[in-house]
């Protein structure tokens, strides 16, 4: 098994994917923050002016029923949340003003009134639409899978800590086992692998050997052979698929290929000399992995089993 925390984005990615329950999940979560949480910041900011109904399917609306009371509530929310693009603010102050020439227009003067009230109906309307548009673009972001994916990756670390994942085979614990160790040890692991399948030129070499390898050869051979970006200040070397040597500190990202390692030893069950994996081998039962294939590999518990 292995913690969420100890998890990678990818491996967090993966479980994700696997899990219906945990999908369903991250959905009400989202759909609470997004919905229930921002849209209910916003709202109180239009204390008159506006009827809504947001985030419940083809009921979902929000239009202006008083265009002071909602003009008033929309430069509160661009205030306090910069609910709007900004290009919006000189829409609003229009709207204001037109506001104001309506309320100071002299009663008998209907034409401007009219003309004064159409045009500010239009442009509340559409402000109203953006408004609209803006409360369900954090609701509909609900249902992306990959807002799902990021969401997760983002507080899976925290929230579901404790939880763990269950591997499905023995080689996943064999990998999972290789990936764990420190790089010398992998490279160990990696030449003991390398001896048994015949792969001698694949082998990585310490530094200390360089000599020793090389010995006979002289200055202009040994640079010859050498990769244009070999560093003998690096801890170790190999050849590339060309021949030439190359260098590395990162032999476990550059050179070793854990998941043949795995692959091998599971179907061999050859332990490669190595105690860590001689014990596990030993360890895993049979009817246990059988049991484990039928389960869901990335399925999540609270609390670990007792081993």
């Amino acid at each position: 098994m292995k913690f969420i925390k100890d998890c990678t984005a990818d491996e967090l990615k993966q479980v994700f994917e696997a899990n219906s329950k945990l999908q369903d999940e991250i959905f009400n979560r989202m759909f609470d923050d997004a919905h229930f949480l921002n849209c209910n910041d916003y709202l109180p900011c239009w204390s008159s002016g506006i009827d809504y109904c947001i985030g419940y399917g083809r009921g979902a609306f929000f239009r202006c029923t008083d265009a002071a009371g909602f003009i008033d509530g929309l430069k509160t929310a661009q205030r306090t949340f910069c609910f709007l693009p900004d290009e919006a603010n000189s829409r609003i102050e229009y709207v204001e003003h037109l506001i104001g020439r309506r309320d100071n227009i002299v009663y008998w003067d209907y034409d401007n009134i009219e003309k004064i009230e159409s045009r500010i109906d239009d442009l509340c309307e559409e402000l109203a639409a953006d408004c609209f548009k803006r409360f369900m673009s954090e609701y509909e972001a609900c249902f992306d899978d990959d807002n799902q994916i990021e969401y997760f990756i983002e507080i899976g670390a925290d929230d579901y800590s404790e939880c763990y994942i269950k591997m499905n085979t023995r080689r996943d614990a064999i990998r999972e086992y290789i990936k764990n160790l420190r790089n010398y040890e992998q490279v160990n692991l990696w030449n003991e692998y390398c001896g048994a399948q015949n792969y001698s030129d694949d082998r990585i070499g310490g530094m200390y050997e360089f000599d020793d390898l090389f010995y006979g050869l002289s200055p202009l051979e040994i640079v010859r052979r050498l990769d244009s970006s070999f560093n003998p200040n690096h801890a170790w070397f190999y050849f590339d698929g060309w021949g030439d040597v190359c260098s590395t500190n990162y032999p476990e990202d550059d050179v070793i290929q854990q998941d043949d390692i795995a692959e091998y030893i599971d179907e061999s069950g050859d332990s490669l000399y190595d105690s860590g994996i001689a014990e596990l081998l030993e360890s895993w039962d049979e009817d246990d992995e059988d049991d484990e294939d039928d389960e869901d590999p990335t399925d999540y518990d609270s609390e670990p089993d007792d081993d």
